[in-house]
């Protein structure tokens, strides 16, 4: 036990304080070195979720065109009803307007 205090008292400040900087160095070098390479990924990542996005842009519209086709028969059936409502006719008479007239 000895050897080992008497190791560490010729350790002074004087050799601590260069480890302790080289120490703290090397640590920012580390953190650096992390955020370098998770950025260099990131932007990677980045760059094929931008070129699949605008790959993927005309799906999009064709989704959101057929919704709102959809939405638009849905007014159009709730309008009919609220307008057959109104008139006092029954909700189960329905004008067919592809029947032929005769």
């Amino acid at each position: 036990m000895s050897s080992n205090q008497t190791a560490l008292r010729r350790l002074t400040i004087r050799t601590r304080m260069p480890g302790a900087i080289v120490m703290l160095l090397s640590m920012f070098g580390v953190v650096a070195a992390a955020c370098v390479f998770y950025g260099l990924k990131l932007n990677t990542l980045n760059e094929n979720f931008t070129a699949h996005s605008v790959l993927e842009r005309p799906d999009v519209g064709n989704a959101r065109r057929a919704i709102d086709s959809i939405q638009g028969a849905s007014a159009a059936a709730s309008l009919a009803a609220q307008a057959r409502k109104l008139a006092g006719i029954s909700p189960a008479f329905r004008i067919d307007s592809t029947a032929p007239t005769a």
